[in-house]
């Protein structure tokens, strides 16, 4: 899957709790934004929000990448929010109680 294919796949569906800027990425990856902005296009752990606009960055997509748990990563950007891969990402972010949500439960 492309980054730009992945990139749309990513955040969705959206959730302000699982996103992050770029910013804050770059600080705790010890890399610079553009970095993360590459990551970004390049292997879909975010999005932007409208053309040209700021990228979010999914905290559980960051994690897969970091970790460098590609099968996770392409679960998640398949759209299997719960599948075994993917939940406990979700939980190890604190991020467990979006699982229970209905456009979650999705996919």
């Amino acid at each position: 899957m492309s980054g730009e294919d992945a990139g749309e796949r990513c955040l969705r569906p959206y959730h302000r709790d699982e996103a992050v800027e770029v910013c804050w990425v770059a600080f705790e990856a010890e890399k610079t934004e553009r970095t993360v902005r590459n990551w970004c296009a390049q292997f879909g752990i975010g999005r932007r929000n409208l053309a040209g606009g700021r990228w979010s960055v999914s905290r559980v997509a960051l994690a897969m990448f970091l970790d460098g748990n590609t099968p996770a990563l392409n679960a998640y950007l398949a759209g299997q929010r719960q599948c075994q891969l993917v939940a406990p990402y979700y939980h190890r972010a604190g991020l467990g109680h979006l699982l229970e949500l209905p456009e979650f439960k999705r996919g």
